[in-house]
């Protein structure tokens, strides 16, 4: 009859510790390489958007000119125009100059301070995306009834839904 020897030491074996150590190294340069990834991305992606909130700033400025020198009402919409230009044009130099954990922090600051404007914001911009990504009158006319149906994110339950997604966001930020 065979006899059964327990080992002595509790635990996995010298040779499996070093294979868990190994694996545990590899994941965490793989980690590595992918928050690398992820933070080049996300600078990237926030230069080209000051780009285009300085180019839109700029156009906005360049519009509102020739409104300010008629003066009158024409004047006075055209200097809130000029301010709304300036503001993209300082919200795109605060993306340039600040960290994106910077941003992050600062955007959960004013959640915490001002949080129902905060929901105002995050429904109004679930709205607009909302306006943005829907099919125009005309095209919605000619499109196939099946179509329509499974349309998703377009539709106006989708909508509601992006907006009540955007006010979760902003809540979740919050806390």
């Amino acid at each position: 009859m065979a006899t059964y020897h327990r080992p002595e030491h509790e635990g996995p074996s010298p040779g499996m510790e070093t294979g868990a150590g190994q694996v545990e190294e590899k994941a965490q340069r793989v980690r590595e390489q992918v928050q690398g990834r992820l933070s080049r991305m996300a600078e990237a992606g926030k230069a080209r958007i000051a780009d285009q909130l300085d180019r839109l700033g700029q156009g906005l400025e360049d519009r509102a000119r020739p409104w300010e020198e008629q003066g009158g009402g024409k004047g006075r919409i055209g200097s809130v125009v000029h301010r709304a230009g300036d503001m993209l044009e300082n919200g795109a130099e605060y993306l340039r100059t600040h960290e994106i954990g910077q941003i992050r922090d600062d955007v959960r600051d004013q959640i915490v301070a001002h949080p129902f404007l905060s929901c105002g914001l995050a429904l109004g911009t679930g709205f607009v995306l909302g306006r943005i990504f829907s099919p125009g009158e005309e095209e919605e006319r000619y499109e196939r009834p099946e179509r329509r149906r499974r349309r998703g994110m377009t539709s106006r339950a989708g909508r509601v839904l992006m907006a009540g997604a955007s006010a979760m966001l902003a809540r979740r930020l919050r806390h």
